[in-house]
């Protein structure tokens, strides 16, 4: 646990934001273009691969930006969830969700794609969730870190990483996977690539 939170505190994600912004469909939410994603103390371009609203029901629950290293080759959706090179996923809460929703829901996901595995993964990204609520307009990232894991941050209650990089393609399946969102959230994420 202690050399997991040394390395959340030298992995600290900055992200500078860009002057062009891409807005996310049905939404008053909109991205940066590009942002730079600190990587230890080495600071990362990522470009904007596409963006997308996730609704329930006729509410937005939340807009999202998917962004992956400048310089990639990445041209489909399951290249982008697949490859092992520095990506973000970065959601904007719309409305209030408690962690356990949200944990719940990103569990049932996974588990559309993957019935079985990833068991301790799973089990740390629950209960990191379901102990913090979001809130309208708070942030989350989603950053895979290759060679290092998959980290989470919620609003301003707190970061987790899960330090296993195979376990990011499962949250990028939710997406982007054979059973994902919904075919809007899929090439929306994948309308810039």
């Amino acid at each position: 646990m202690r050399t997991t939170a040394l390395m959340l505190l030298g992995m600290t994600a900055t992200i500078a934001m860009a002057q062009q912004r891409v807005p996310a469909p049905g939404s008053q939410v909109s991205f940066p273009a590009q942002v730079s994603l600190n990587i230890g103390d080495q600071p990362m371009p990522l470009d904007l691969t596409g963006t997308a609203t996730r609704t329930k029901l006729v509410f937005n629950v939340y807009a999202m930006g998917s962004y992956v290293t400048k310089d990639s080759q990445v041209r489909s959706a399951d290249e982008l969830a697949s490859i092992n090179e520095p990506k973000a996923l970065h959601l904007v809460l719309e409305r209030n969700v408690a962690g356990s929703t949200m944990a719940q829901a990103v569990k049932r996901s996974i588990r559309a794609n993957y019935p079985r595995g990833f068991d301790r993964e799973v089990k740390q990204l629950v209960d990191f969730m379901t102990s913090r609520s979001v809130k309208q307009g708070d942030n989350v990232w989603i950053i895979h870190r290759p060679g290092i894991g998959l980290e989470i941050s919620m609003g301003k209650s707190g970061r987790t990483l899960i330090p296993n990089e195979k376990f990011s393609k499962t949250i990028w399946d939710i997406y982007l996977g054979p059973k994902n969102m919904g075919a809007h959230i899929k090439s929306g994420l994948t309308s810039r690539l």
